[in-house]
């Protein structure tokens, strides 16, 4: 419910400076062609906006999951020519390649956390780590919500600097999913991006409903 308020609350911000782009564009024997680019943009603003609505509703659902103790098990960033791994007595850096490869299940379980081109500039610490829940332990993997904006120098620092929070044999708080056990995460609710993608999809929505208002304008010109 709250992602839905705040989509629309940016939707309604972007309508005057919509309105204002229309009534600018209005040309006459310009309506066929703004009326196309509205409709593109509509269309695209329509599925961003849907898409990172869903999406920010599923992460807010994580700020109600159940906590449980977990054993850091592995705690890694890897960098194009660097990577660093976090320990009790500090974040260690070595040359790429040096960590062994992930396996398959820990890939599984980042990929789709910020972390899809795994080896390059992802900029976001691999958390890996153990939990008990009911009676089952579970092998759980999390990126932490580091910038993902902002020159590459701090990034990367911001990035290690969150790695020191986790280091190998600590005990941390994951957030279990109650309806699939098996899925957690370190830091529940939603990040930055999200809200970007719905402020875009807010300017593009406004920008197609000012050039049907341009369009609609020219028509009516054309006409008189």
């Amino acid at each position: 419910m709250v992602a839905w308020i705040i989509w629309i609350c940016l939707l309604v911000m972007m309508g005057a400076p919509g309105y204002w782009l229309g009534r600018t564009l209005k040309v006459k024997k310009r309506m066929p062609v703004l009326f196309g680019i509205g409709g593109t943009l509509l269309i695209g603003g329509l599925a961003l906006g849907l898409t990172a609505t869903n999406k920010l509703t599923q992460l807010e659902a994580q700020l109600n999951w159940d906590e449980t103790l977990a054993l850091v098990i592995d705690s890694r960033l890897n960098g194009p020519d660097k990577e660093w791994v976090s320990r009790e007595d500090g974040v260690i850096e070595m040359p790429a390649g040096t960590l062994e490869p992930l396996t398959e299940e820990e890939t599984i379980l980042v990929q789709g956390k910020g972390a899809n081109r795994l080896g390059s500039k992802n900029f976001r610490p691999l958390i890996f780590y153990n939990y008990d829940y009911e009676g089952t332990t579970h092998l759980g993997g999390s990126t932490v919500k580091v910038p993902g904006f902002g020159g590459s120098l701090n990034r990367w620092d911001v990035a290690r600097e969150e790695l020191a929070r986790y280091p190998i044999g600590a005990t941390i708080t994951a957030h279990v999913n109650p309806d699939n056990p098996a899925e957690s995460v370190v830091k529940p609710g939603p990040t930055w991006d999200i809200f970007g993608h719905q402020g875009l999809s807010a300017v593009l929505i406004a920008a197609a409903l000012g050039l049907f208002v341009a369009g609609a304008g020219s028509a009516t010109t054309s006409r008189d």
